[in-house]
């Protein structure tokens, strides 16, 4: 550096002295703000309620209301949710995010959502309170963090210019926005969702697999080229030599530049969903102008010998590869709960191994670089299906409604988590998974 230059920054104390006073003290105000906003928004007791517990019922409530809405809204008829229904998703929203607890209450022509968070083992909470009334569009009334509080009006644009910083705020602003002709009773919500022009022109070119993976269809069709030509020419029954096969095949592609091992895991365990079951993911190509995906398998390929624990093990990994491990779970569980009810195919926590097999693998493809590369070298070594899941002759199958409430109650007692433990503890002791949970 010249020595002129040098004079000029470090010949001057008393302005350096100058300019760190004035740092500190723009920290100190950073400080006092920082703590004059907690002193605002967080409280000593929260404001939400203890959700309603997760029972078979709780499921089934939830299932109903959601294919009801569903069609409601493909309709373009309005949508009804009652208040047990509200209920129960509030209660599956929980049991996935446990640590939120949020709760709904119903007055005429009004609502409120509440929602609290511990902070600091419960030593103080951030309540969140959101006010709703009846009206044709601008239904929010306003949002109440711990004592500060946002009217409706400014809650909207302020979420539109913070989504460069704020995740799906914009997103969520839409959502607001898109709710109309709301009316609230104490039984039951009634609404209307409507998309903007400018979201129904989005929605016809949008394309789920590269909208919530990054992942071409080209990309996804390429695994699943892999996977028929894998079948033809083995006729392999086994979904550990599948995994071999097309994990080879990420592991070549990984090679390529502006790619990862990890996107590329991703990418082999949804072509391994949709080859196994493509009605089910079919929706992944929706917008693609590449085409629907490949036909399914056409062998009966298995896992430890039955077709059902396959599905259960790759549609947990593709659920985890497309959202995170509690969506994964909290689909099995749901499935589950389901399955307790007449007519169906009861309870089982041998579903919810392979269901939590999926998940640890997926972990291991994904995670991290490191635990990529691992399973790479696991899978180089070669496996078979008996390290993918342990024995299950001990677990339970078939369990109906009667018999689950009888000694599960529900999802949050402990004669339930202990299961749940003795799963981990199966699965936690094959090297493949070992660290995973």
């Amino acid at each position: 550096m010249p020595s002129s230059v040098q004079t000029g920054l470090v010949g001057r104390p008393g302005m350096n002295r100058g300019w760190l006073k004035a740092a500190s003290g723009v920290l100190l105000s950073i400080v006092l703000l920082i703590v004059l906003l907690l002193a605002f928004v967080l409280e000593r007791s929260p404001h939400a309620q203890a959700n309603t517990e997760l029972r078979p019922g709780t499921a089934l409530l939830a299932e109903a209301a959601g294919q009801r809405a569903i069609q409601q809204f493909l309709q373009a008829d309005p949508l009804q949710l009652h208040q047990t229904e509200l209920a129960a998703l509030l209660a599956i929203a929980h049991h996935a995010y446990p640590e939120f607890t949020t709760e709904l209450l119903l007055a005429e022509q009004q609502a409120e959502l509440r929602v609290s968070y511990p902070l600091w083992s419960g030593r103080a909470y951030l309540n969140l309170t959101l006010q709703a009334r009846d009206a044709e569009s601008q239904w929010l009334q306003r949002l109440q963090l711990g004592t500060l509080s946002v009217p409706g009006r400014v809650l909207l644009p302020v979420l539109r210019r913070s989504g460069s910083v704020l995740p799906a705020s914009d997103e969520l602003a839409e959502l607001f926005t898109g709710i109309q002709q709301l009316t609230i009773t104490p039984e039951q919500v009634h609404f209307r969702l409507v998309l903007s022009e400018d979201e129904q022109a989005d929605a016809k070119d949008w394309s789920p697999l590269q909208q919530l993976t990054a992942i071409a269809p080209a990309e996804l069709r390429r695994y699943q080229l892999q996977l028929h030509q894998f079948q033809r020419d083995t006729a392999a029954t086994e979904l550990s030599a599948y995994l071999m096969a097309v994990f080879q095949l990420a592991a070549e592609q990984s090679q390529r530049p502006g790619t990862s091992l990890q996107q590329e895991h991703r990418a082999a365990l949804l072509a391994l969903a949709s080859f196994f079951g493509a009605d089910h993911f079919r929706w992944l190509f929706w917008g693609s102008a590449e085409g629907p995906p490949l036909s399914s398998s056409s062998l009966p390929v298995t896992l430890a010998g039955r077709e059902d624990l396959l599905l259960h093990f790759v549609y947990s990994a593709a659920i985890e590869a497309l959202s995170n491990r509690r969506v994964a779970w909290l689909a099995g569980e749901m499935k589950e709960l389901l399955d307790t009810n007449p007519g169906r195919s009861g309870f089982s926590f041998v579903d919810l191994l392979a269901d939590k097999a999926g998940l640890y693998f997926a972990s291991q493809a994904l995670s991290s670089p490191v635990s990529a590369a691992r399973l790479q070298h696991q899978l180089a070594l070669g496996i078979d299906d008996r390290d993918l899941l342990p024995a299950f002759d001990a677990l339970q199958e078939g369990i109906q409604y009667e018999h689950f409430i009888r000694y599960y109650t529900n999802l949050e007692s402990d004669a339930y988590q202990k299961q749940l433990a003795s799963l981990q503890q199966k699965l936690g002791a094959m090297p493949l998974y070992r660290g995973k949970d």
